[in-house]
């Protein structure tokens, strides 16, 4: 179970908030001043502190940066009345971790706090080309400068789909072979490319009549 500090000098913010978290998740203790709140945040017990900021100016600004003397850590979620651009900033430079407006909204605050504990992504495996198949890979001017890295998946997407574009010619020959070789004089960013073709084979003999 998670404690959830709230500061505020109104009891009603501090029921709102424990009427939109689940008991079973979430301990909620409420606290006036940050002078009473002091032995919990000096000592790390809080998993998130919720800040009423009534007075959207000076003191609320003070009372943030004295919260985070006392611990550099544990998230702040700062609730006000409306929306202040300059004040935000202000918060924001003084370690407030998110900017809520008031009222307290059920789905918003959860959502917002599973966030701060929810672990990082785990990074996607590399695919494994097995030996023997091509894998064709979009690289701009710029990539071969720095040493040739991939372009992102979106990128190969796209190289993808103009691929798809010569389907088009898939009755013309010609057509066909200008349209791939556009797009792998573009892949490779070369001037020329040469094509060679195979000879065809002698058709076979006419079979004999019997």
């Amino acid at each position: 179970m998670k404690t959830i500090l709230v500061l505020s000098p109104h009891p009603d913010f501090a029921e709102a908030v424990q009427t939109s978290l689940d008991a079973a998740q979430y301990r909620i203790v409420h606290r006036l001043t940050a002078d009473e709140a002091e032995p919990l945040v000096v000592h790390n017990l809080a998993s998130a502190i919720l800040l009423d900021s009534e007075l959207m100016g000076v003191q609320s600004i003070l009372c943030i940066e004295r919260l985070r003397r006392r611990d550099k850590k544990t998230p702040i979620i700062a609730f006000t009345e409306r929306a202040q651009a300059d004040w935000e900033e202000e918060a924001f430079l003084h370690g407030v971790t998110h900017v809520l407006t008031k009222p307290v909204r059920q789905r918003l605050l959860n959502s917002v706090l599973e966030k701060l504990w929810s672990p990082p992504a785990a990074p996607r495996p590399a695919l494994n080309v097995p030996a023997g198949n091509t894998a064709i890979f979009a690289r701009t001017a710029a990539d071969q400068n720095a040493g040739g890295q991939f372009v992102n998946a979106s990128q190969t997407l796209d190289v993808l789909r103009d691929f798809s574009q010569m389907l088009t010619h898939s009755l013309d020959a010609e057509a066909m072979l200008k349209q791939f070789l556009q797009f792998l004089r573009e892949m490779l960013s070369v001037n020329r490319v040469a094509v060679f073709l195979n000879r065809p084979c002698a058709p076979l003999a006419e079979p004999i009549a019997t």
